[in-house]
């Protein structure tokens, strides 16, 4: 996969005439980029190893500090982006804060001391909960994918056998 930031962005080569505060908050702004990126490369390939071997809690713990590192890095880049009041009010960084809701899954665990009763109430887990599916190599011809959740540690595996494109699953 590309990184999001090409290697040729003016983000690695700040123009001089910036002023120390724009400095820092664009710096600021790539690295918070590439640290989601780099998390999210990463949680590609624990997820796909973690599905395709025998899981372990170092790894299911690992998956959760690259999701969690996710979260953490888009919400330093939210922050650095309403530095830049020249662009506050600019459609893509509307569009990001609409789509991402950072803040809200940032909460989740920022807060957890004030949700604690409530989540022991519901039986929700404090680092929340992953889910992703796995296809097999053949699937255009078995149909055949894994769906695999990992919830604070636990694990579950589940083969389903699904008929494209109407849309049925069955699940074995």
């Amino acid at each position: 996969m590309n990184p999001l930031i090409n290697k040729n962005s003016v983000l690695f080569r700040l123009p001089k005439n910036l002023n120390s505060k724009q400095r820092l908050v664009l710096d600021g702004i790539r690295y918070s980029v590439q640290i989601a990126d780099q998390s999210f490369l990463s949680l590609l390939n624990s997820l796909f190893m973690y599905s395709a071997i025998e899981p372990t809690l170092q790894s299911s713990a690992a998956i959760f500090a690259n999701a969690w590192s996710i979260v953490d890095s888009l919400t330093r880049l939210d922050k650095l982006l309403n530095c830049l009041t020249e662009l506050h009010d600019q459609e893509p960084i509307k569009q990001f804060r609409e789509k991402a809701k950072i803040k809200r899954m940032r909460n989740h665990i920022q807060h957890l001391d004030e949700r604690f009763d409530k989540l022991v109430e519901l039986r929700r887990p404090t680092w929340g909960t992953l889910t992703w599916i796995r296809f097999e190599k053949d699937f255009l011809k078995s149909r055949e994918f894994e769906h695999h959740t990992l919830t604070a540690g636990s694990f579950q595996s589940t083969f389903v056998d699904c008929e494209l494109p109407t849309g049925k699953i069955q699940v074995r």
